[in-house]
């Protein structure tokens, strides 16, 4: 409605009514066949249900699913951990090649 309303306007500037009327009308039927392809993609879905609603209705595959979500929950927190870890080790070697330089550590090594 907004798109007719706003080509009305634009053409009254241009006096051509005539273009008003066509514009207004190729609107209203793209609207409708959108409209319509709309309805009967929704009427197909609801009366063949998807093959991920016939899997939600049973129940094994449910709990299939449930416990391969808490695997990667699980896989998720156990990179978090590694990575903040990591980043620990880092931040530690860093500190210690700040306190003795790494000619040092090699001439302790050597002497060693």
């Amino acid at each position: 409605m907004l798109i007719v309303q706003s080509q009305c306007i634009r053409n009254r500037e241009y006096d051509s009514y005539t273009t008003n009327e066509i514009d207004a009308q190729w609107i209203k039927n793209s609207y409708n066949r959108s409209l319509k392809q709309l309805i009967e993609k929704y009427i197909k879905n609801k009366c063949s249900p998807s093959k991920e609603a016939n899997e939600n209705q049973d129940p094994s595959i449910r709990l299939e699913k449930m416990k391969i979500k808490m695997e990667k929950i699980k896989i998720k927190k156990k990179l978090t951990k590694i990575r903040k870890t990591k980043k620990k080790i880092k931040i530690k070697i860093k500190k210690v090649l700040v306190l003795f330089p790494l000619n040092m550590v090699v001439s302790a090594v050597n002497s060693g």
